[in-house]
């Protein structure tokens, strides 16, 4: 298994860096989208508050200018349609059925 991470550094409007891991890009409707998580999230086994299945996962749609990758917010429709189709597609490929 490669441990190698994948990190980009997001700055907010207040100049505060958070550096984000990036799990998987996948393409969905013509367009490239990134799944993204908190990479500076410190983590021991005896802490029940750090089950990485608890945290937080960031959906940004990727785009390229002349400086490289961009990764842009997704207008809250378009998540929800992203969202419901990843979710479909994992219960699809997990054998898990819809009631």
């Amino acid at each position: 298994m490669d441990n190698e991470k994948n990190i980009v550094l997001f700055t907010d409007e207040d100049g505060s860096e958070y550096p984000m891991e990036i799990i998987d890009l996948f393409e969905y409707d013509g367009e490239e989208f990134a799944m993204l998580m908190e990479a500076d999230y410190e983590c021991n086994d005896e802490c029940p508050e750090c089950n990485e299945d608890e945290r937080d996962i960031y959906i940004m749609q990727v785009s390229s200018d002349e400086e490289g990758e961009v990764f842009l917010p997704i207008d809250d429709d378009k998540l929800d349609e992203i969202v419901d189709a990843l979710e479909q597609f994992f219960n699809e490929h997990n054998g898990i059925e819809e009631e």
